[in-house]
């Protein structure tokens, strides 16, 4: 991508029901931006209820500031690159679902061609539901196309990771998106790229832009072994 795009929320907290947090501070991400759609139209379909004066078991999930921090991503940071220091996140609270965002970002340590930068971005949500079933919402949601391109998701179950716990984007230039639901909690956690040019380097060159592309075949395992990893952190269990 050539040059700056607009801003990444940072870290705000929304305790009022009428009130969302407003946007500002880093760059989003085109992904991030699809999953929001995607899963506000959900929400605003409707959702499924246990029924009168019924809770759901959030399994012991809790959203809070300064946990975005608290997640170590231990094996995508070994791979990806230096990590930035500070995390975005976004937190949200409300008497039926409270929703937190973590976002972070690798600038990647492997050779590149000359004038090419290469940024690995990397999203961590957890939702916990207060008041209805997750679980249709979820299904839904993995089987849902690419709002991109419209084809099927081609979900993969991975066992034994929560409930239930599907990976997905695995096609070719696709950003892999790991999926969990555990009781009311819903995780997911997704890895995107962005390449930068330096187009001064290139006018001076007189040559024409590197066509890059950045493997995230091997991203799977390493966003499984790390979901282990945050569903603690989450928790409170480490």
């Amino acid at each position: 991508m050539v040059g700056d795009s607009a801003a990444w929320p940072q870290s705000e907290t929304a305790t009022s029901e009428d009130r969302s947090p407003s946007p500002r501070g880093r760059r989003p991400w085109l992904w991030a931006v699809g999953g929001a759609v995607t899963a506000s139209a959900v929400w605003a379909g409707g959702l499924y209820a246990y029924g009168p004066g019924a809770g759901v078991d959030t399994r012991g999930y809790r959203v809070a500031e300064g946990l975005c921090a608290k997640v170590k991503l231990s094996a995508l940071s070994a791979d990806l690159g230096k990590r930035a220091e500070d995390p975005a996140e976004m937190v949200d609270e409300h008497s039926a679902l409270d929703k937190i965002m973590c976002g972070y970002h690798f600038e990647s340590t492997a050779k590149q061609p000359p004038g090419v930068s290469v940024q690995y971005n990397v999203e961590v949500v957890l939702e916990t539901h207060k008041k209805t079933d997750p679980e249709p919402e979820f299904e839904a949601l993995v089987n849902q196309p690419s709002w991109l391109d419209g084809l099927p998701p081609r979900p993969e179950e991975v066992p034994a990771l929560g409930e239930k716990a599907f990976l997905t984007g695995m096609g070719e230039d696709e950003d892999p998106r790991l999926r969990v639901l555990d009781g009311g909690a819903v995780l997911s956690l997704e890895v995107g790229a962005e390449v930068g040019y330096d187009e001064d380097y290139y006018e001076e060159q007189g040559a024409d832009m590197e066509d890059i592309t950045p493997d995230l075949s091997a991203m799977p395992p390493l966003m499984v072994e790390d979901m282990r990893e945050l569903m603690s952190v989450f928790k409170g269990t480490s």
